[in-house]
């Protein structure tokens, strides 16, 4: 996926495709299934962010994480945006 955003194109997330978040989520959280996925994948049905704001919200901000929380804290982000 690549965002062109220098020439005006940004590709986020499409609404029908989650890959990109899967690769993110392993790369980052060592993940290749999680109970919370199922959710994420269905928000990312209804709402677009890009890769890098997804990221942002699974790296760990001041101290390690524990995955779960960071799952969630990206649910959380994407049900606001969905309002």
């Amino acid at each position: 996926m690549v965002a062109l955003i220098g020439n005006g194109l940004n590709a986020g997330f499409p609404r029908h495709n989650v890959e990109a978040f899967w690769v993110l989520a392993r790369n980052y959280l060592y993940l290749e299934t999680h109970d919370l996925f199922e959710k994420i994948r269905e928000l990312f049905e209804e709402i677009e962010m890009t890769p890098t704001d997804v990221a942002e919200n699974l790296m760990p901000k001041t101290s390690p994480a524990v995955t779960e929380g960071r799952l969630t804290s990206l649910i959380e982000v994407l049900e606001k945006m969905k309002k």
